[in-house]
């Protein structure tokens, strides 16, 4: 999650990393369904619906933004994904830390990704969120 700018200027003291669930299993799952020829439309239907929900964000969920999978290879694909901004680490930006992130890298996000998750990402943190209290009566 850390800024492009920052990571291409190597000038940032931390990187903040957040986490990516895998709903690889449940997507898999939902697509076999929707394709199967002697499921009902009704069963049908809700595949759809939850897919829809898994695309949206987690049904809406200001905690998590959708990415879509990651062909690696013509065999290989991780993911769908949520990324899960409510399970985010921050560490250190030193010189052994960078090589090794770089190192590691899977894949980058596309630049047509980035504005969406960084605005559903400010919108998380921008929320204000006000405890349920009872008004004394």
């Amino acid at each position: 999650m850390t800024p492009r700018c920052d990571l291409a200027r190597e000038k940032n003291p931390t990187f903040q990393l957040v986490n990516l669930k895998s709903v690889k299993e449940e997507w898999l799952e939902l697509h076999e369904i929707k394709s199967n020829e002697t499921a009902g439309k009704k069963t049908k239907d809700s595949a759809e619906k939850s897919i829809r929900k898994l695309v949206n964000h987690g049904d809406r969920s200001p905690k998590l933004h959708f990415i879509p999978q990651i062909k690696l290879s013509a065999d290989e694909v991780l993911g769908p994904f949520h990324a899960q901004f409510n399970f985010m680490n921050c560490m250190e930006a030193n010189a052994e830390i960078r090589r090794s992130l770089t190192d590691q890298r899977v894949a980058t996000l596309s630049n047509e990704f980035v504005p969406s998750l960084v605005e559903r990402l400010g919108a998380y943190f921008s929320r204000i969120g006000t405890p349920d209290y009872s008004h004394p009566e």
